[in-house]
This record gives structure tokens, C-alpha cells and sequence, in this order.
């Protein structure tokens, strides 16, 4: 396998939150907006692969519409239900701009396996060699691992990102939030304040990693975000959590900061 860094490369992580509003429907013009940016980074000579959470949030919104009990299910058998639509709704983005996608479910085992972690590496090498998003999410139909995470109020497919990154090794990795960033916060009422432009990746205020809240339609929180952004960047990976706005991928693979950067310094901006 390559041990040096593909700076053509690019991770992006998209959390539920992205991709379905409060209510619990699909927000269609983030899957468009996304779609439309990376196919801007393929014409321009990017390699993607976008880690996607939403395929619980999927499997509530269609039981909703036909009048079923989502509650009646587990996560994981939420996840099963879900995971089609979610596909079917990154296919109905990508398909117009003639941009194929494969779907790839993994568990933990999976990357920790020698031999099925060969076997995901060769197939992320192709789809890319040739075109092909790779759209990567949890089985977690198989494994409850990440389900059991964000009942925690841990990761929303976050750790999945780090892993996959450090198995394709990526020039940079985007985790995608629906906050915007990493913000400072009121130590009285708790609400947001100023955004970090910059954290130091090797000295994070310690506040910062003891954060485990989720926002919103999704269950990742800050701290799962940052201690998997802090593992990229260990790595040499150019790493932001920035929110999804109409140039924020391209800008970041263009090289511009967007939302919070982990680098050498803490600054606010």
C-alpha cells in the first residue's frame, strides 16, 4: 500500500445534519450543492470519496410518509431500512452530471481485518482511478459499533471518516457540519460565540475534547469531529470542519481556508 499522501485526494465526511433538516426530511439541495462541487474538484483533477451518514434519518422520513411506526425498529434495522434511499438520493444528484458512484458499507472488523481491509483499499483505488464516488457509510446492520457511538452522543460517522482517510491517504479531509465550525462557547448560557479560524492540533483547549453534545438531526458532536480531525492531521492531512456552503468544498480543495483548520496555532477569526 502507499505510504505517502495523495494531494489530488480528498475525504469529505457529511454528517445527517447536512443532509436533513430538523424535521426529518431530505434536504435535497445539499446533496445537489455537494454533488455539483465535486464534480467542480473532478474537473479540475480531484479525487473525492465522501463518507455519508443519514440512512437512520432516510428509514424515519420514509416510514413517516407511509404512516409507520419508526419506533418499532431498532437504529441498526432503521439503518437497513434507510441506507437505500440515501443511496438513492446521492444517485439522483451525481447522475446528471454523469458522475457514477459505488456504495461501500463497512464495519470496524472490516478495517481491522488484513486481508478485507486490502480488498476496500484496492476498490477505493479503482473507483477513484476511474471516476467513481465512493460512497462510504457504516453496516451498521452488521456492526452496532457506530450506533452504540451515538448513543453516547459520540461519533456520526466521524472515527469512519479518520479511518478511512488513514487507509486512502488523502492530501486533506473535510468533515461537513451543520454548526459551521468549531465555536468558542459562553461559559454561563452555554451558547455559541466566536468561531475558531485555527486549532492547534497538538495542543487543543482542553474544553474543546471534554465537548460531547450533538446538534441538531444529527448525533456527532464536536468532540468526535475534532479527535478524529486531530488523527488525520497527524498524519499530514489538511483537515477543516466548516459547514456546506456554495463554494466550501471547492474553496477547501482549492486550498482556502474554510470554516476551523487544524494547524500550529489557536486563533479565533
Amino acid at each position: 500500500m502507499k505510504t505517502k499522501l495523495n494531494k489530488q485526494r480528498v475525504v469529505v465526511k457529511v454528517g445527517t445534519g447536512i443532509l436533513f433538516n430538523s424535521s426529518g426530511a431530505p434536504r435535497a439541495e445539499a446533496f445537489e450543492s455537494i454533488a455539483g462541487q465535486v464534480a467542480w474538484c473532478q474537473k479540475n483533477g480531484s479525487e473525492v470519496i465522501v463518507v455519508t451518514s443519514g440512512a437512520v434519518a432516510a428509514a424515519r422520513y420514509l416510514l413517516t410518509l407511509s404512516g409507520k411506526d419508526s419506533s418499532r425498529f431498532t437504529k441498526q434495522e432503521l439503518a437497513g431500512i434507510g441506507a437505500s434511499y440515501l443511496l438513492s438520493m446521492w444517485n439522483k444528484a451525481f447522475a446528471p452530471r454523469d458522475i457514477n458512484t459505488a456504495q461501500i458499507l463497512l464495519t470496524y472488523h472490516n478495517l481491522f481485518n488484513t486481508g478485507e481491509r486490502a480488498s476496500i483499499h484496492r476498490a477505493i483505488e479503482a473507483y477513484c482511478a476511474n471516476g467513481i464516488i465512493p460512497l462510504i457509510n457504516e453496516n451498521d446492520v452488521v456492526s452496532a459499533t457506530e450506533i452504540l457511538s451515538m448513543e453516547k452522543g459520540g461519533s456520526d460517522n466521524d472515527w469512519l471518516a479518520s479511518m478511512v482517510a488513514l487507509l486512502s491517504l488523502p492530501g486533506a479531509v473535510l468533515f461537513l457540519s451543520e454548526i459551521g465550525g468549531i465555536f468558542e462557547k459562553n461559559a454561563a448560557t452555554g451558547e455559541l460565540q466566536s468561531r475558531y479560524a485555527e486549532i492547534h492540533a497538538q495542543n487543543v483547549p482542553p474544553f474543546l475534547l471534554t465537548a460531547s453534545e450533538a446538534s441538531g438531526n444529527g448525533r456527532g458532536g464536536m468532540r468526535s469531529k475534532i479527535r478524529a480531525a486531530i488523527r488525520c492531521h497527524k498524519r499530514g492531512m489538511r483537515v477543516s470542519v466548516a459547514g456546506l456552503h456554495k463554494h466550501t468544498i471547492t474553496d477547501f480543495v482549492s486550498g482556502t481556508h474554510v470554516g476551523t483548520m487544524f494547524g500550529t496555532v489557536t486563533r479565533l477569526g
